[in-house]
């Protein structure tokens, strides 16, 4: 250490020997400017001017130590405070050290300021360019007024003794210390800032970078700050990986390093508040010194375009310690970090709650539709399979042959309602295929002949997509079902099992792709329930339900806690006829009535309360209709049907009232049919909601079964499609305006001729056909859901902007009931200005 020391003061000599402490011509022509007169920009440029001045003037070797000494010696023209020179050479060595002897001779090239700003590199650059200021950051721990960021001027001359250049730096006085030795080798934390997924794995970050700074400061101190914030800071090292990063604070407030963010250091926070008025920082100080925790808020994701100013959701976790070292010794410390989520976990909890509102009802739903349909079925009838909607005909697979055979085995599942099906709406689909198959085996009286028993099974289907803002966006629930119960004269008492699993997401609107998440639920669940017949005509049912379960919410950027389930119901529901008997001339009133109470439960769990949710749904169908034949052998038959339905809960609520009616004229002697029928929707949850249609038909068909001539006209004028199917299943938030292809005020006229024969040795018709179809639309005011149309619905088909003229031709094939097959060609013209559309199609459907 001696010989580099005194070789570098041997140098130094020869490299100032050029020049003298007196002045010369060269310094005569520049003003003196001491260190103690530096106040600004321009009097620190003055100050290295005159310096630089005064070394390039000296020629004796003797006047250059003098030079040496006076630099270092406080107090003097060179050295006041912080103000003192630096001599470098252009590879970054410290030549002469004006504050700190030990530096000469020290590479200080590589050396960084707070901001991981190479500062030296640039001083040496600006001395080069003939002289230039740099900015450098570095906060004086000795000096609480120090500004964090300062001046330095540096100015380049060249040494005739030396034969090198020099570089005179003043204004820079950050610690170099440690320049050109590494920092000691202290253990990472095994959980780096690119492991961060999670609140344990943000904890366990923190604690880890913790212990390694309070070790490695231990060693060697806050003199080398500027190393390890600059490790700290660097891009995918171990304390930072894009917005995760670590922070210090004071429990007042002040930032004394931030990772991300090198000018928030020395400046308060304490005051900060999120996109939402939340003060989370004194939050985030309160959590460190209650022993360390997590607080969550909105702030500015910088990955993420667009959240300025409604921020993204963060979670941070910050813990407090006391520094035992001499110069801060007892001064405590806030050290955290933090990482963005897609939701909070306030919007977590309300996405759960919204869920198990929507899973709760479907799934009691779908119990009671199920246990409903077993109830009200003979159980001494035969054995039965639904599949997809089609019951098979068990015996018409066993007694015939060939493909025709089996497929005209598929027939039409009986209505539930009576025409009414619930699922008879709902898309043939592999979803759809479960919620419309069911099986019942009856194998018959017990040992001892006193009941009989049956097994049955089920499966059912629901899907939603909210409303805009209606919380869950989107979701499937399916529900299968096994069952066994035992009749014993007019009482039935059985047991289901069912296992539900439901799927769906939600998107919270906010800026980026990121805002989104998926929730799923799995539930099992046993229903005993019980049938009373009053009459054979007449029954009374209920119900029982317990269920457990699992909740899970992902896509929130970690992995969120999953937490039981659980759910209670209770059921009651009544059907059969109140009024009528066996003959069809007598007056008949159809009831079906059913309704629930259920309630479902999500245990508390680490970030996300307990949920509780109640739901409950009440429904009532009457149908009533009487048949009438005339002395001429016609039939004359009204009908009137009401469906109401009530729905409680949080989500999708609501009232609905449908009423239609309807006459039809039969005459099966010339193979005519008359009917007419209309609906209207008397109460909906939106009360500007207006929904009616009027409509019927005219078939003519004299040698029956669609063989020979037939000829049908369709009139209707607004929404004929009865609603009560979707009212019955869905509730009023499932009628939508224009839900049903003709909006309120439309009109459509479908007219067809056509002549059927018999086709494949008789198994099947072919029928060629031609078909005319008239429709108009009212214009955009009342498309779907509006007022009343007023005289529009009664003025002629026109061409309007939503008209569509079409003209047909084609043929059918029909085989049983089961295969359909149709070819057709044909004209269609869209109304004014929008141009004639020919077409060919082909169409073939199995009925499955």
């Amino acid at each position: 250490m001696r010989n580099r020391t005194s070789s570098v003061m041997l140098l130094a000599l020869l490299g100032l020997a050029v020049v003298g402490l007196r002045a010369r011509p060269a310094s005569a022509q520049v003003p003196k400017v001491t260190a103690g007169e530096v106040v600004d920009r321009e009097t620190l440029k003055g100050f290295v001017t005159w310096a630089t001045a005064v070394s390039a003037a000296i020629t004796d070797i003797n006047e250059g130590s003098r030079l040496i000494q006076a630099v270092r010696t406080e107090g003097s023209d060179y050295n006041v405070g912080n103000m003192y020179l630096i001599f470098m050479t252009p590879d970054g060595q410290v030549f002469i050290h004006g504050e700190d002897p030990h530096m000469d001779g020290t590479n200080v090239f590589d050396v960084a300021d707070e901001n991981g700003t190479r500062v030296v590199q640039q001083l040496l650059a600006a001395g080069a360019a003939g002289g230039g200021f740099v900015e450098w950051c570095w906060d004086d721990p000795q000096d609480p007024d120090d500004a964090r960021c300062k001046d330095s001027y540096a100015l380049q001359y060249h040494s005739q003794v030396a034969g090198t250049d020099l570089v005179v730096v003043g204004g820079y006085y950050q610690d170099l210390s440690g320049a050109g030795q590494p920092l000691p080798s202290v253990p990472l934390p095994e959980v780096t800032a690119a492991d961060v997924v999670d609140r344990e794995s943000l904890r366990q970050f923190v604690h880890g970078s913790l212990d390694w700074l309070i070790e490695l400061v231990g060693q060697v101190g806050f003199e080398r700050a500027t190393e390890w914030k600059a490790l700290m800071r660097e891009e995918g090292g171990p304390f930072k990986s894009g917005p995760i990063y670590l922070f210090v604070l004071t429990p007042e407030g002040y930032a004394i390093f931030h990772g991300a963010d090198p000018w928030r250091e020395g400046r308060t926070a304490i005051d900060n508040t999120d996109s939402r008025g939340k003060p989370f920082v004194r939050e985030v100080i309160a959590a460190a010194q209650g022993g360390g925790g997590f607080v969550e808020y909105f702030w500015d994701d910088p990955t993420i375009q667009g959240d300025e100013d409604t921020g993204t959701p963060k979670v941070s976790y910050a813990v407090s310690f006391k520094s035992d070292l001499p110069i801060y010794q007892g001064v405590e410390f806030i050290v955290g970090a933090g990482f963005y989520r897609n939701f909070s976990t306030a919007e977590a909890e309300m996405a759960a709650a919204d869920w198990l509102n929507r899973f709760g009802r479907s799934v009691a739903s779908q119990a009671m539709e199920m246990i409903g349909n077993r109830v009200l079925q003979a159980s001494d009838g035969p054995d039965q399979v639904t599949v997809g909607g089609r019951t098979v005909d068990l015996a018409a697979l066993r007694g015939r042959g060939g493909v025709f055979g089996g497929l005209n085995a598929l027939a039409p599942a009986a209505s539930r309602t009576g025409g009414m099906a619930p699922t008879s709406f709902l898309p043939t689909s592999v979803g759809g295929l479960l919620g419309e198959t069911s099986f019942r085996i009856s194998p018959g009286q017990d040992a001892g002949g006193g009941g009989d028993y049956s097994l049955w099974g089920a499966g059912e289907l629901t899907r939603f997509s909210a409303r805009e803002g209606g919380g869950s966006g989107r979701g499937e629930i399916v529900t299968a079902a096994l069952g066994a119960d035992y009749r014993l004269g007019s009482v039935l008492a059985g047991l289901a099992v069912s296992h539900s699993l439901g799927s769906g997401g939600f998107d919270l609107g906010r800026a980026g792709d990121d805002d989104a998440g998926d929730v799923s639920t799995n539930l099992t669940s046993a229903f005993p329930y019980a049938r009373l017949a009053l009459s054979d005509r007449l029954s009374l049912w209920g119900a029982l339900g317990y269920g457990f379960g699992r909740l899970d919410i992902s896509g929130s950027g970690e992995q969120e806690p999953s937490s039981d389930i659980s759910m209670r119901m209770v059921g009651l529901g009544a059907q059969g006829d109140l009024m009528g008997a066996g003959d069809p001339a007598d007056f008949k009133l159809s009831l079906r009535a059913d309704g629930f109470v259920a309630q479902v439960n999500s245990e508390e769990v680490e970030g996300r309360s307990e949920l509780t949710t109640d739901v409950s749904r009440a429904r009532v169908m009457l149908d009533a209709s009487r048949g009438y034949t005339l002395s001429s052998g016609e039939m004359i038959q009204p009908n009137l049907r009401v469906g109401m339905r009530r729905d409680g809960g949080d989500v999708d609520t609501g009232f609905g009232m449908e009423l239609g009616g309807g006459l039809a004229f039969l005459d099966l002697e010339r193979g005519l049919t008359i009917s007419v029928h209309g609906r209207k929707l008397v109460a909906h949850e939106q009360s500007q909601y207006e929904e009616w249609g009027l409509g019927g038909s005219i078939t003519l068909n004299p040698q029956g079964a669609g063989r020979g001539l037939s000829l049908r006209a369709s009139p209707s004028w607004g929404s004929t499609a009865s609603g009560l199917a979707q009212l019955w299943a869905q509730g009023a938030t499932g009628l939508t305006p224009n839900g049903y292809g003709y909006g309120l005020g439309s009109r459509r006229l479908d007219a067809e001729i056509g002549y059927g024969v018999d086709a494949l040795a008789g198994r099947g018709t072919f029928t060629p056909y031609a078909r005319l179809v008239l429709s108009e639309q009212p214009g955009a005011g009342h498309f779907g859901a509006g007022r009343s149309p007023g005289p529009f619905a009664l003025m002629p088909l026109h061409a309007s902007g939503r008209s569509l003229y079409g003209y047909h031709m084609g043929g059918r094939l029909n085989v049983g009931s089961g295969l359909w097959l149709n070819v057709e060609g044909g004209r269609n013209d869209y109304g004014a200005g929008s141009g004639p559309a020919n077409s060919v199609t082909l169409n073939l459907a199995m009925n499955w």
